[in-house]
């Protein structure tokens, strides 16, 4: 009879739970990218080499004989870009991020930092001395991965002063978790060859060397981090190749699966892995020790892709003569699952594969107040999951494509 309180108290619990089982925006489909639209950039560019999204704006970057090297399309409607024209007086730019409201780009001797909260006009606040190829941010830090001149962290907490903080081995690629940044080099201890140097960098003006995992063979050049893996994107003698490797241990990466591939620049969103190069392929990576391709088309600029990013159903590849915009299709919506766990936890899943989806809840439906929750899904028994405390009180749940 004691238990009786304590169930009948579970119980209230999860009644006051309310849920939606659709999405407001339909599951992309990833095994037939559709070509809808091209931006193809004028006589002077040499080439488009970067891309990043802010809203309904696409910023890409190239190296131009003449006119700025920072362009802007309006991509409200991805089968319809709209050219805005060029941002800036620089004629080279090699690449860009964009964290909240502020834009780095990549120079050929600085890193530009500008204040972006006018989207359609951003302004120059301060620069960095860097040749870096790879930019990476993060909270109020901004790591740069760099072969020529070495690679560093610098506090952005203000952008308009950055200030360095220590440096890191020379790298061509950088990603960062959990206070470990995971740098695209060489085996600083000349054994062996080319791999994944993992720098603590708990401390950031004193990094420090704990492991080296060795890739046979391959070159790794680009590194995206998502969930528990690390995806590499590498070269080797006439072909080009995917690592992927699991972090569970965030000092000791341990490669679960490699591909041959024809792909330059790698993005993961949701359950899949997007390469540009030679070809637009795609990988589900539900399982990433089990990931296999879903997707391989030819892309329509005289080059391979030099840089992808995708949000929601499109893919944006910059190419040699512009940038190509490319459908991911329209299916159904997913559904969303509600459990609970012992702990009266609230375990919201829905399933794999699954392009890039975000959890949002609200206490009432009139008036909603949706507010995005910070916890991330994770893939468990085959279903992207994501935990988050009992509400005191009713909640509504749903789903967003991001």
């Amino acid at each position: 009879m004691d238990r009786l309180p304590n169930m009948l108290s579970n119980l209230t619990k999860f009644l006051s739970i309310v849920f939606i089982l659709t999405a407001r925006t339909p599951l992309e489909a990833q095994t037939n990218p559709v070509n809808v639209a091209n931006w193809y950039g004028d006589y002077w560019a040499r080439s488009w080499d970067g891309v990043a999204l802010a809203g309904d704006y696409l910023y890409v970057t190239g190296d131009n004989l003449e006119d700025p090297g920072l362009h802007l399309l309006n991509v409200y409607n991805p089968t319809n870009p709209v050219d805005l024209g060029y941002l800036g007086s620089s004629n080279s730019a090699s690449g860009i991020i964009i964290s909240g409201t502020t834009a780095y780009v990549g120079r050929a001797t600085e890193i530009e930092i500008l204040d972006s909260s006018s989207r359609t006009n951003p302004v120059t606040i301060s620069h960095i001395d860097s040749t870096a190829t790879a930019i990476v941010s993060g909270q109020q830090y901004l790591y740069l991965a760099a072969w020529s001149s070495g690679s560093s962290i610098y506090s952005v907490a203000d952008p308009t002063n950055p200030a360095a903080l220590g440096p890191l081995p020379r790298a061509h690629g950088i990603a960062v978790a959990d206070g470990c940044a995971y740098l695209a080099t060489y085996d600083p201890s000349g054994t062996t060859g080319d791999g994944i140097l993992v720098c603590d960098i708990t401390d950031p003006a004193n990094a420090t060397n704990v492991a080296f995992v060795h890739t046979p063979l391959d070159t790794p050049e680009q590194l995206v981090i998502s969930g528990n893996y690390l995806y590499a994107a590498a070269y080797g003698w006439h072909y080009r190749s995917l690592w992927i490797f699991d972090l569970s241990n965030r000092t000791n990466p341990v490669p679960v699966k490699t591909f041959y591939t024809t792909g330059r620049r790698l993005t993961v969103a949701g359950n899949y892995a997007y390469l540009a190069g030679g070809s637009l392929e795609v990988y589900d990576t539900s399982d990433p020790t089990n990931a296999y391709a879903v997707a391989n088309v030819p892309l329509p600029f005289n080059e391979g892709g030099s840089a992808i990013v995708v949000r929601q159903n499109h893919a944006y590849i910059a190419q040699s003569d512009g940038v190509g915009i490319w459908s991911l299709g329209n299916p159904s919506p997913p559904s969303l699952r509600i459990d609970t766990s012992a702990n009266s936890a609230v375990v919201l899943s829905w399933p794999t594969p699954a392009a890039t989806f975000a959890v949002q809840q609200s206490p009432t439906l009139n008036p909603p107040n949706w507010i995005t929750v910070t916890e991330r899904p994770s893939v468990v028994a085959g279903r992207n999951q994501v935990v988050l405390p009992a509400p005191a009180g009713p909640m509504f749940y749903r789903l967003i494509s991001e």
